[in-house]
């Protein structure tokens, strides 16, 4: 069987952009890839400051538009300017955290296009909880993690 980056179209050829330090897990049962009752990665990457999710009752928000109403895709912003796409995992719930994006790969021959995790933190130093996924959208010439220093976080 092929491995599925050989099968990609030329030039997709994705850079892991993350070294992972540690992980622990405690399984909920007895299936060790089942749920889990706890668990935490740690790792050294690059972790930028996104705009607060925003609620979509405020009167203009906007939405991605997508063929899939179940599926919710917000705009993931800095600074008021659009730096990709956002996949929470849950609906809004009014929460006002910090928002934080990690760069988890990212485009060999194109490095402004990179794909990551949401984050939020959880109040210790350093550690923070998932609360999606995200992406760049078509925003060539722009590197938003050219001025961010590696960091070590824990997500748990």
């Amino acid at each position: 069987m092929p491995e599925i980056a050989s099968m990609l179209p030329t030039g997709n050829a994705m850079e892991v952009m993350i070294d992972i330090i540690d992980v622990q897990t405690t399984p909920l049962g007895l299936d060790p890839r089942g749920m889990l009752q706890s668990g935490y990665l740690k790792l050294n990457g690059k972790l930028n400051a996104a705009d607060p999710r925003i609620d979509p009752g405020t009167p203009g928000y906007q939405r991605f538009a997508t063929y899939r109403k179940e599926l919710a895709i917000d705009f993931l912003n800095k600074n008021g300017r659009m730096v990709g796409l956002a996949m929470f995992d849950k609906d809004y719930g009014g929460s006002e955290s910090p928002l934080y994006y990690l760069q988890v790969v990212r485009r060999e021959i194109e490095p402004s296009r990179w794909h990551g995790l949401l984050l939020e933190p959880t109040g210790e130093k350093n550690q923070f909880r998932r609360v999606g996924f995200c992406r760049t959208e078509e925003i060539p010439i722009r590197d938003w993690f050219s001025d961010v220093i590696e960091d070590t976080i824990t997500i748990v």
